[in-house]
């Protein structure tokens, strides 16, 4: 971007255009001196929403791979966690879209919340959406395509490495139309229920991401239950060369939120 040049000639770029923006003063630093200072940017927010919790945490495998690879899921993690009412959460929610496959993970239950009982914010929201992903249109009017055409196909094979109920498919890929039906279910009926619930069924129910997307849940449960599933999931899933392992971590959660349930009734 700061050589004015097309991101999606560069090899695996599948984002957004608007993301490219945002993400390229960290190009003005040398390659280490830009990793750890995101570094301590994740750091920061995780310590900063968590405070001590934090700590419990540090081992679950998506923070892990998050650590140490700069991935962008535990910034948006903490962009959906500040979400409420007002033009400033509407704002964030725009953000989160520049990353699609999060977006499904996280904004559906707060605009289900938005239009029921807070319209101008979900009004806000589709304006600040709208203008982030229309302004670069004014320089580059095929941005769009051209991140359609650089973007990898979502397909029986791609949809098997997500971590949810998709991830059948790779035992069992003839069985993709009954998978996409029970995934758009549970999907679903979680955006009906709490807001943790609502983000393991769409972890559950989604046929995109890989083992990473998981980040939604963090904090969704105890971390006594979070951190030691997600490092067997982990093995598991070296083990048996397959994401199937990782489905056990948004089942774990609606599992927690049953049990909090049944007590309080």
């Amino acid at each position: 971007m700061l050589l004015h040049q097309d991101p999606y000639l560069v090899k695996n770029f599948y984002y957004p255009l608007p993301f490219a923006y945002l993400m390229a003063p960290l190009a003005l630093l040398p390659q280490w001196p830009a990793f750890f200072l995101w570094l301590g940017v994740n750091l920061v927010l995780l310590f900063t929403l968590l405070r001590r919790r934090a700590l419990h945490w540090l081992l679950y495998a998506p923070v892990l791979h998050q650590l140490s690879s700069g991935q962008i899921e535990l910034v948006l993690w903490a962009m959906a966690q500040v979400l409420q009412t007002g033009w400033k959460s509407a704002m964030v929610g725009a953000l989160i879209t520049l990353k699609p496959q999060a977006a499904l993970i996280y904004l559906p239950w707060h605009m289900i919340q938005w239009w029921r009982s807070d319209k101008r914010t979900f009004g806000w929201w589709l304006v600040f959406t709208a203008l982030l992903w229309a302004l670069p249109m004014l320089w580059q009017p095929k941005w769009l395509f051209h991140w359609l055409d650089a973007k990898p196909d979502v397909n029986v094979a791609s949809a098997s490495n997500s971590p949810g109920i998709f991830s059948l498919l790779s035992i069992a890929p003839f069985a993709w139309p009954l998978v996409a039906l029970v995934g758009l279910g549970i999907f679903i009926w979680g955006q009906w229920q709490r807001k943790e619930v609502a983000r393991a069924c769409a972890v559950l129910g989604s046929p995109l991401g890989l083992f990473y997307s998981t980040m939604p849940l963090l904090d969704c449960a105890p971390a006594r239950w979070m951190v030691p599933a997600s490092l067997a999931a982990a093995g598991l899933s070296l083990w048996v060369k397959n994401f199937i392992p990782f489905a056990s971590l948004p089942i774990l959660v609606m599992l927690w939120h049953l049990k909090l349930k049944s007590q309080a009734d």
